[in-house]
């Protein structure tokens, strides 16, 4: 294949190569904690070290890629109930990461998706400071914090329904946090093959990617074949 520069050892394809449209990237990021027992080190630097990753990520997807929408499911409603040592370097993660994002905004538009109920007041202001944050006409980054998709669904179903009263898929995505566009892709890092309560609106066509490595131990190349595949129709 010519005029696709090498990413890996694979050539990547040209713009005129793409098949399919791809709008919205969905990662679950799975695996800090067994990346902290790998790596002998805390919880918490575990977790930083995965923020970085993820604003790598912005640049790779949001910049580079250029598409669309790509959402981050990161703390669902089910991690709130770990005990405090488990918890407690997440709150210092995400306001570590709030930090991180209100300096490095890259021109993009910033969502939380989700309750900020649970977490501690200072956290819960530094998230709530990101949220509808950025360029409003630039690409979408949707963090999912305190998210959980069966709560989602169902109040997207309630507003259907107080609506005209009909519950379609293009109403469901209509009131869904994470914006109108189906998605597309849905990566789960950490070898395990499982929603975790995610988004459940718009999955109907999903091609879903688990990744054995661990979210901090993905690379580039890594999300790279998965969009060629994705965009030509290919297997990885």
């Amino acid at each position: 294949m010519s005029g696709g520069r090498q990413i890996g050892g694979r050539p990547r394809i040209s713009p005129e190569q793409v098949q399919m449209e791809l709008n919205h990237f969905l990662i679950i990021a799975d695996g800090n904690r067994r990346y902290a027992k790998k790596k002998d080190i805390s919880y918490l630097d575990s977790y930083k070290r995965s923020v970085v990753r993820i604003l790598e990520m912005v640049r790779w997807l949001s910049i580079d890629e250029r598409i669309p929408v790509v959402s981050f499911y990161l703390i669902s409603q089910y991690n709130f109930d770990r005990p405090p040592e488990e918890i407690e370097p997440v709150f210092a993660a995400v306001g570590y990461a709030m930090d991180l994002f209100a300096r490095n905004g890259r021109g993009l538009r910033y969502r939380v998706c989700g309750s900020l109920d649970r977490f501690p007041d200072d956290v819960a202001e530094k998230i709530a400071a990101i949220d509808n944050s950025g360029n409003c006409d630039g690409n979408l980054v949707n963090l999912l914090l305190g998210y959980s998709g069966m709560e989602e669904l169902r109040h997207a179903v309630e507003k259907c329904s107080t609506g005209n009263g009909m519950v379609t898929e293009e109403g469901l995505l209509e009131h869904s946090s994470l914006g109108p566009r189906p998605i597309d892709v849905l990566v789960r890092t950490g070898g395990v093959v499982r929603l975790s309560d995610g988004p459940m609106i718009g999955i109907t066509q999903t091609r879903m990617y688990p990744i054995e490595k661990l979210f901090a131990e993905v690379r580039r190349k890594d999300l790279m074949r998965i969009i060629d595949d994705y965009r030509t129709g290919r297997r990885v």
